[in-house]
This record gives C-alpha cells, structure tokens and sequence, in this order.
C-alpha cells in the first residue's frame, strides 16, 4: 500500500467494507476519482465449461490501453495466456472466496507489453446480497 500510495485509497475503500467485503450500496466511486483510470469492475461469471471466470464491467483507460484493446464484456479467460491465465483467475476467486483485499505484483500477459510491471490490488464487493465483484485497481511501472 505504501509503495503504490494507495494507504488512503484502501482506508476509504475499507471504510465502506463489512468484514472484509466492500458493500457496494454504500460503495461511492466520486471520492476515487484520480484512481478512474486503474480502476476496472469484474462479475464473477462461470465459463461455457462450467469454470468460475470473471467478466469486465467497466474498465479504466489505462488498463485498456495497456491491454491495447477494449476489455468492457470480455472475461479474464479470453483475455489472459499461458500459465498466468489460470494463476489470476484462482486469484481472484480467492479475493472473493476468502473475502478480504489481496494485492500482487507481476508483468503483463494479455498484450505484447510484456515488460510492464504492474500492481493488482483486489478488492471483493457484496452487490445484491452476495460477493460476486471484485473492485480491481491496476497500477502500472513503464
């Protein structure tokens, strides 16, 4: 939190947060404005091969521009590659599963800017009485 500067951005979240979880009625996007462009939405979603994946919702422009691609209705499983693909969707799962925030490090997979590093802090969201989001915020390193 303190080398990404996201102390204060984690207080606020947690502020709103019930055991861990951010509750989304309570959830107001206004104070994490200078955040918008890191910030991207994903619903847990199972797959066509009945697998747990997560489907993007609203997304940041600079995740987007560092997926080079738009990613708003796509799902982690048809953006990410290699053995990183179902490493990160077990690690989402397990910010919704274990309800409380996780943050990692590692290079980007789903575009040629491989030699990107990034920050991924995850934060599960009850929405509709039950944790099925997750609130990403993606910080990148050029």
């Amino acid at each position: 939190l303190e080398i990404a500067d996201m102390r204060d951005h984690h207080s606020k979240l947690m502020e709103t947060a019930v055991d861990g979880v951010v509750d989304w009625d309570t959830f107001d996007i206004v104070e994490f404005g200078p955040l918008m462009p890191s910030i991207a939405l994903l619903d847990s979603v199972i797959d066509e091969n009945g697998d747990q994946d997560f489907q993007y919702g609203y997304v940041g422009g600079s995740i987007n521009e560092i997926a080079q691609r738009p990613l708003r209705g796509l799902k982690l499983g048809d953006v990410l590659v290699g053995e990183a693909k179902d490493k990160i969707i077990a690690e989402y799962a397990a910010a919704l599963e274990g309800r409380r925030p996780r943050a990692s490090v590692g290079r980007v997979t789903i575009s040629d800017m491989d030699w990107v590093h990034y920050m991924r802090f995850l934060y599960p969201v009850r929405r509709d009485g039950a944790v099925n989001r997750i609130l990403l915020v993606m910080l990148y390193s050029l």
